[in-house]
């Protein structure tokens, strides 16, 4: 029976083990505010230099353990004590990065490795340390070594999948991640505390004073840990502002906060939708210009739903079919929370010409067999890691095949977050596929605009479009409800694009550019772009 109960705690471990990470990445995110490709690759090292620090420990001292067992037991309800005390060492990460970056200049994917190695570093090495210790207790004789390991890391690898499985798909969209940290915790605690008990090698007494020790110390740490202490992570995101709204699924986590001139949503950390004038006015134009452009679509799909603002605008025009594709469908619930600037569209969800679909919106293309007149892309900044694959070459060819003859496509390109070339990569793998594609400045954000030949703006016509009172109304509040306000903004036609983003490289899914080139390239270039 002690080999049995060796690998079922070693699959335990691994359940537990990977079930950390998922939570652990998530909250990282949440408090350095980054979703970046480079911070999952920052977290994944620091969780393996845990683990590799701590197996090169516990081989050393495997070996010298007079009860492995019991050791092996003590170390899972240490690896329990810790991962309560992670939410409470997250919320000192924070300042942590401050007193460092007083000192040292980091960027984003370092402040997220040095918060991980702050939360991780201690648990997964104790994770490592209990490999070798697992792997002693099986191997009885040299013959058999080779099976021995083998059946440790087949059952802890098993473990760490289902943990991964059941922490991001089950656990967190029933109970929340705080009490999936709670819930994990408690599972390595009590493996620990059936492995001391079962411990061949030790006195009774002595193995339940062990085990009540360690229960104890468990019990004092959960009662110790503030129960409004996971909220105070998304209070902290934003200092000055009201935590109005928090939900959870496995898409991800969704706050809403009040702030003194503005309300601010945030998925998993990371901000997505502010209501200041600038943003007000770009999510304004993203759902009206395409529609404007077009004239007489019928059909529309907007991809990312963030506040609900540019599928209020398109709605304003009255398609016959209005499709919204989101990948995190807990911002849906939050939409009512906008109501001010989305014209409370969250009253008409469900009718027959609004349809909301939970799915990524690249899957959803992939998979439907829907021609569109308008295809408007609202994701996210092209850097983060669920959004990067809306920006390139593949994705564009992929919105084409789904656009109607006359169709449109209008994309939300930020020119914050990137450097000169990045910023021109976007546009020219754009410019690649849709050949006439036009740029839009507002103070701070652009727009850039595929149309299926030459651009060309009908002023009568555009009058006419206008004349809707509630389109011109939703354009109206932002400054740009008459046609010259509105023609004002046009930055770039597509010859002017041209020469702007001349020849260079493509943003591709498999040689994907933007996100890695974050200095910018000295060459000339048009001032005011770059001044934007």
């Amino acid at each position: 029976w002690v080999p049995v109960l060796v690998l079922t705690g070693m699959a335990v471990s691994g359940f537990a083990a990977l079930g950390y990470e998922v939570v652990w990445a998530r909250l990282l995110h949440i408090v350095n505010k980054t979703t970046t490709t480079q911070s999952f690759s920052a977290i994944l090292m620091a969780f393996l230099v845990g683990i590799g620090l701590g197996g090169a420990v516990g081989s050393r001292i495997a070996d010298r353990q007079r009860d492995p067992m019991l050791s092996f037991g003590i170390l899972e309800v240490a690896i329990g004590v810790f991962g309560l005390l992670s939410i409470l060492l997250l919320m000192g990460v924070p300042d942590y990065l401050v007193l460092l970056g007083a000192h040292f200049e980091l960027t984003s994917a370092i402040d997220l490795f040095l918060a991980a190695v702050v939360v991780m570093l201690v648990p997964t090495c104790l994770m490592g340390i209990a490999f070798p210790l697992a792997a002693k207790l099986q191997i009885v004789g040299r013959a058999r070594v080779g099976r021995g390991v083998g059946n440790v890391y087949a059952v802890n690898t098993a473990g760490a999948i289902a943990g991964a499985f059941c922490a991001g798909f089950i656990m967190i969209p029933l109970w929340g991640t705080e009490t999936t940290v709670y819930a994990l915790a408690w599972v390595n605690v009590a493996m620990g505390v059936v492995l001391v008990l079962a411990s061949p090698r030790s006195r009774r007494n002595f193995k339940l004073s062990v085990a009540g020790i360690a229960a104890a110390l468990v019990i004092v740490v959960q009662v110790a840990i503030p129960s409004n202490l996971f909220l105070q992570l998304f209070e902290r995101l934003e200092p000055n502002g009201r935590l109005l709204h928090f939900s959870e699924d496995a898409a991800g986590t969704v706050t809403v906060h009040d702030l003194p001139k503005q309300r601010s949503l945030r998925v998993n950390g990371t901000g997505e939708v502010r209501t200041d004038f600038a943003a007000l006015q770009t999510f304004r134009m993203l759902g009206n210009l395409p529609m404007l452009m077009h004239g007489d679509a019928e059909e529309v799909v907007v991809i990312a739903f963030g506040g609900g603002m540019s599928l209020a605008a398109a709605e304003t025009h009255a398609p016959e079919l209005l499709q919204c594709v989101e990948v995190v469908p807990g911002v849906f619930e939050a939409a009512k929370y906008f109501a001010k600037y989305n014209n409370s569209i969250s009253e008409r969800f469900g009718t027959s010409r609004l349809q909301l679909v939970s799915d990524d919106g690249r899957n959803h293309l992939l998979r439907t067999d829907h021609r569109y007149d308008v295809i408007i892309a609202d994701a996210t900044h092209p850097t983060t890691a669920d959004s990067w694959l809306l920006y390139t070459e593949e994705f564009y060819r992929l919105c084409k095949s789904r656009l109607d003859h006359n169709g449109i496509m209008a994309q939300w390109v930020p020119t914050h977050g990137l450097s000169v070339e990045e910023y021109r990569m976007v546009l020219r793998t754009f410019q690649t596929v849709f050949p006439h594609a036009s740029v839009w400045l507002n103070e701070i954000y652009t727009i850039i605009v595929g149309t299926p030949g030459t651009m060309r703006i009908d002023l009568q016509q555009l009058e006419k479009s206008l004349s809707r009172h509630a389109v011109r109304s939703n354009l109206a509040a932002v400054d740009i409800g008459e046609p010259l306000s509105l023609l004002s903004l046009l930055a770039l036609d597509e010859r002017a694009l041209g020469r702007y983003t001349g020849r260079g490289r493509i943003n591709t899914d498999g040689r994907a550019y933007v996100g890695y080139l974050r200095e910018a390239v000295e060459e000339e270039a048009d001032p005011r772009m770059n001044g934007s």
